[in-house]
């Protein structure tokens, strides 16, 4: 029978935090963290874009691109 190691990834984990905690400092990858926990989520994209303006009609929104009035459309 064979036998396979997965490590685990808090080891993993722990692991590259010593490295670099032994490359930059403890204080300064502290800070690092503290100013990533406080970033603001990035705002996500606007769902409506994606639809089809038939679709975007359906739900009440007003079409993507107007559409282009042809001369033959115009009335005399």
């Amino acid at each position: 029978m064979t036998r396979t190691e997965n490590p685990s990834p808090l080891q993993d984990l722990q692991l590259m935090l010593a490295h670099l905690i032994q490359q930059f400092g403890l204080k300064q990858i502290i800070i690092v963290l503290i100013k990533e926990a406080l970033k603001p989520a990035p705002r996500r994209p606007d769902a409506t874009q994606v639809l089809s303006d038939h679709l975007r009609q359906d739900v009440g929104l007003p079409p993507k691109f107007p559409t282009t009035q042809h001369w033959w459309h115009k009335p005399f």
